[in-house]
């Protein structure tokens, strides 16, 4: 509704107040009070102060053109000069129906409490004033409480929040090293078995070759330094046994050493699947990177059941461990055992959950304090890239929900192939 429109139908209230005249010189703390009482009502609409119009009990107005009209630069100055925080206003004439009238528009008073700045008698530095309905109250306790809250509430609180990558410095864009699949477990290991697969099959491709007495000897050279190796191992592990205390392992021993050539085939075949677990250790925890996100609140308040959710491309170039790849032991013995897969892990790792388009992780913050920074996960996100992935960046959406947000926090951070 415009001025010309509250003028004719409207009555005095919290937003709306009229003025016979505008304020005399003597007058002006009544100004500065008015003003400030309308800049701190609860209400989130303009306020008006219309000079040149009367208003009776009975509801009726009568007019009465303004001789002059004040400087509004005047004006201005001297709210500037009294009130705190600065009080947003705007003065202009109006013609309404032959009338010369003025009226003062008081708006965006969205940094409340507006506080006297110094002494201008009869009000004092640090005292407030309230309109409610059509009467002007000192400002109480139970006012500020209730601007205090109404300010809380009412602020975009991600204006106040930062995630970025954890790295030095933070940043929206983290540079990740390719992986080497050059010494995956289960290629070490089936190399391992294909030189003793070799060596059997020239011992059988030797036995069926006629043999001179030239050839015959080196047989058995052959036989004598085979019969020496053993025995040298033999006598090593004796040693070896021997120096073990009550939970020792010892070194491990060549354990294809023996097998026929059929059971080292049938190892050979299903070396990869045997040692999945040991490749997945090796790329996601020796080649593969730790990713985490360092978040920082610097709102006026703590943001309590906080999620982070993150989106990424099914990107080829790219794998995310569904959780967190603990080193496996091939030990025969009951003695060797990985005592870091005995101690209790109390940190969660975050929940992964892959799809044929998308790759999305999720963490649960609990509570975000104010002005602290911390890390996303408990646990850092392990990611590998392929060998061969191109330097185009990785794109992936972030969005934080908690309450007191008025909405998610949503911003987009980048992965780059070294």
């Amino acid at each position: 509704m415009n001025i010309e429109d509250r003028i004719r139908y409207e009555g005095e209230s919290t937003t709306l107040d009229f003025k016979k005249a505008y304020y005399a010189a003597q007058r002006r703390a009544e100004l500065i009070s008015d003003v400030m009482a309308m800049a701190n009502a609860d209400t989130r609409d303009d306020r008006f102060i219309v000079f040149g119009v009367k208003h009776t009990p009975d509801g009726s107005k009568t007019f009465h053109s303004l001789e002059s009209i004040p400087d509004p630069a005047e004006i201005e100055q001297l709210l500037l000069e009294n009130i705190e925080p600065a009080v947003q206003v705007e003065f202009s004439p109006l013609d309404y129906e032959g009338h010369d009238l003025a009226y003062l528009r008081i708006y965006n008073c969205n940094d409340k409490p507006y506080l006297m700045r110094k002494d201008f008698s009869p009000l004092t530095k640090g005292t407030g004033k309230i309109r409610k309905g059509t009467t002007t109250l000192p400002l109480l306790r139970a006012d500020l409480d209730r601007i205090y809250e109404d300010k809380v509430q009412s602020q975009d609180l991600r204006q106040f929040l930062s995630i970025q990558w954890d790295c030095d410095p933070p940043s929206k864009e983290i540079t990740v090293r390719r992986s080497k699949n050059d010494h995956l477990p289960s290629k070490v290991e089936a190399a391992k078995i294909q030189s003793h697969i070799d060596r059997l099959l020239r011992i059988e491709s030797d036995k069926k070759l006629p043999r001179s007495g030239a050839t015959a000897n080196l047989a058995i050279q052959g036989m004598m330094s085979d019969w020496i190796e053993q025995t040298e191992q033999i006598a090593a592990l004796g040693r070896s046994l021997s120096s073990l205390g009550p939970y020792g392992s010892g070194k491990p021993q060549d354990r294809y050493k023996g097998l026929s050539l059929d059971e080292l085939i049938a190892r050979l075949e299903r070396v990869a699947q045997d040692l999945r677990e040991e490749d997945v250790f090796y790329l996601f925890m020796e080649q593969g990177f730790a990713l985490n996100l360092q978040i920082l609140n610097e709102g006026p308040q703590y943001l309590d059941d906080a999620v982070l959710i993150l989106t990424l491309p099914n990107d080829p170039r790219l794998k995310v461990a569904s959780k967190a790849p603990k080193k496996p032991s091939r030990s025969s013995s009951p003695f060797d055992f990985n005592l870091q897969n005995l101690t209790p892990d109390l940190k969660v790792y975050p929940s992964v959950e892959t799809t044929e388009e998308e790759i999305t992780v999720q963490a649960h913050l609990k509570q975000l304090q104010n002005g602290v920074p911390r890390e996303a996960f408990q646990k850092p996100l392990r990611i590998v890239l392929h060998p061969e992935a191109n330097p185009e960046p990785i794109p992936v959406r972030l969005k934080l929900v908690a309450r007191g947000l008025q909405s998610p926090f949503e911003d987009l951070l980048f992965i780059r192939p070294e």
